[in-house]
């Protein structure tokens, strides 16, 4: 967790969460922009846009992509970024750091850095919709707190009732596991769920099984606020759990290219990468082996005779299975075929 000054030092395994949020955006950017439509993209917990030796803050990585993007000149949108930040000095901050921005955005771009909460400000904006009988344009809400507070699940229900919108969530589970017992976190986790139900994760062992409650509960939480679907990835250094991130999304699509997002970040240093599925598969490796999702499609069609490719493309693109479309024809359906299956 950063101190209390304006910029920090660069944790490493940060890293994981900017290369996957600029994988995405890579991929996000044209598919929103394509149409004259009105898109908005909100960082709930932005800070001063650098670190302490000038590394790239979250809100940097979502203007780079932008300007970068070798289809930016075609994009016909328009596109609305939202910094919230609540310490004041590093709000301030992050207005100089994105000052030498502003004459590289193209014009079909909106810049707006908020002194505000995550929820103060979300709940201002949602209200503001609601107000005028409108749903939030196509959104992409980035939420990524230091620990667990601050991140109610009411909030993120409003979020989810809206079409076309998707949250990126980093869940500490693990300042959860340390402070599920003190009497002081029980609001923040009543909030974190949405329920009381958490409760029940204290009587279980330490271990994989706590963890998986805690996974279970807050996946649930999330469909019950209205996601389609739910993805999980953890983070791990050498062995050892770092964070996890959930994504939620309305669109299938969505689903299948924040997949591809995850599977494209390849291992650094000592972290890697793995679904939060019971394969536990090792994201940004080529797999040596397809069988899991040979097995998967196996299971969800192999009593249905005929299957038509759409259907099988819907079912890697959904959260039923960790893989993505890329990984589909060439890599499982022909070794499928030429096994007889």
């Amino acid at each position: 967790m950063p101190s209390k000054t304006t910029t920090w030092q660069l944790e490493d395994h940060t890293l994981g969460k900017h290369r996957v949020l600029r994988n995405y955006m890579d991929a996000w950017l044209p598919k929103m922009l394509q149409y004259r439509r009105q898109v908005l993209f909100i960082d709930g917990f932005a800070g001063p846009g650098e670190y302490r030796d000038g590394e790239d803050g979250s809100p940097i990585i979502a203007l780079k992509s932008l300007i970068e993007h070798s289809a930016n000149k075609r994009m016909r949108g328009q596109i609305n970024f939202v910094f919230i930040e609540k310490e004041l000095d590093r709000k301030e901050h992050l207005e100089k750091t994105i000052e030498p921005y502003f004459p590289t955005l193209p014009k079909y771009c909106n810049v707006r850095v908020v002194h505000s909460t995550f929820v103060a400000r979300m709940t201002m904006i949602l209200d503001w919709f609601d107000s005028r009988k409108q749903t939030l344009p196509p959104s992409f809400v980035m939420i990524d707190p230091f620990g667990v507070s601050d991140i109610p699940m009411s909030v993120i229900g409003r979020i989810m009732a809206n079409p076309s919108t998707e949250v990126y969530i980093s869940f500490m589970y693990e300042a959860i596991n340390r402070f599920r017992s003190h009497p002081n976190f029980e609001r923040h986790l009543d909030d974190l769920f949405g329920c009381y139900e958490w409760r029940q994760g204290l009587d279980i062992p330490e271990g994989r099984e706590r963890k998986n409650f805690f996974y279970a509960l807050y996946e649930e939480s999330l469909r019950k606020a209205g996601a389609n679907f739910v993805l999980l990835f953890e983070l791990y250094r050498n062995e050892r759990l770092v964070y996890a991130i959930f994504f939620a999304t309305q669109r299938l699509e969505g689903c299948d290219v924040m997949k591809r997002a995850m599977w494209e970040t390849a291992p650094f240093g000592d972290f890697k990468f793995r679904s939060g599925t019971a394969n536990q598969l090792t994201l940004g490796l080529e797999p040596t082996s397809f069988t899991p999702l040979s097995e998967a499609l196996q299971d969800e069609f192999g009593q249905k005779g005929w299957v038509n490719i759409e259907e099988a493309e819907e079912f890697v693109m959904s959260d039923k299975t960790e893989f993505h479309t890329g990984h589909l024809k060439r890599k499982t359906l022909l070794p499928m075929e030429r096994g007889g299956e």
